[in-house]
């Protein structure tokens, strides 16, 4: 509360971020007859890398901000668990906060989800950005200083683009798949392909190898 410009900051993350999906996203990409899959596929990708960039760039200098007062009041009285519970609370908050600002302008852009969607999609997304922030912490608590944590949560970030399951194993080796498994972006955007009642076929990784997904993609699938 007491800094306001980082408060304001964070808060405005969401909204300037999300705007992007007015790029990505419009109405009747899910439409069965005359729908633009390769256009969903990337919204949900981007939503899912979004919420994970939005995560940690909030939470990434939360630890090594207060380092030097964190190691003096452990000398004194505080406990690790509830000094790491004051800052998870917060994290759900923004959470909360930045999923709500994600999946009103999918709506507004796209005009999805809608219906019973609404609420998984949005727990989805709440997760999602949860996910982030905690990794953001991660990010700050090894930091050694402030200067550093845009570089570290950089390579955090790659992986989760590279991994998240957008782009089909045929073009990864072994590795791939195992690295995949522990990104938030690749949990994210299967559950919002697969919410979406595209089918599981464009969820399933051997289907995407196949090219399963193209302009027949509903009625291949089907």
């Amino acid at each position: 509360l007491h800094d306001k410009v980082s408060l304001m900051l964070m808060l405005m993350m969401a909204p300037l971020i999300g705007l992007m999906d007015f790029v990505f996203w419009k109405p009747g990409m899910l439409d069965p007859d005359g729908g633009d899959p390769t256009r969903a596929i990337i919204g949900f990708f981007f939503a899912a890398v979004e919420c994970f960039l939005v995560g940690g760039l909030a939470s990434m200098r939360e630890i090594v901000k207060e380092v030097d007062i964190y190691r003096r009041e452990r000398m004194v009285c505080l406990k690790i668990l509830p000094y790491v519970l004051s800052k998870l609370w917060i994290s759900v908050i923004i959470s909360i906060y930045s999923a709500g600002i994600f999946v009103l302008f999918m709506i507004l852009a796209g005009h999805w989800p809608s219906g019973g969607q609404i609420v998984a999609v949005y727990f989805t997304l709440l997760l999602s950005v949860l996910a982030g922030m905690v990794t953001g912490l991660l990010i700050s608590a090894l930091s050694p200083n402030q200067n550093v944590t845009p570089l570290i949560l950089l390579v955090f970030l790659v992986p989760q683009i590279l991994f998240g399951g957008v782009l089909p194993e045929k073009y990864m080796s072994s590795v791939g798949p195992v690295l995949g498994s522990v990104t938030t972006t690749k949990w994210t955007y299967q559950s919002l392909v697969t919410l979406s009642d595209m089918g599981s076929c464009v969820a399933d990784e051997q289907c995407r190898a196949e090219n399963c997904y193209g302009p027949n993609m509903f009625t291949d699938c089907n």
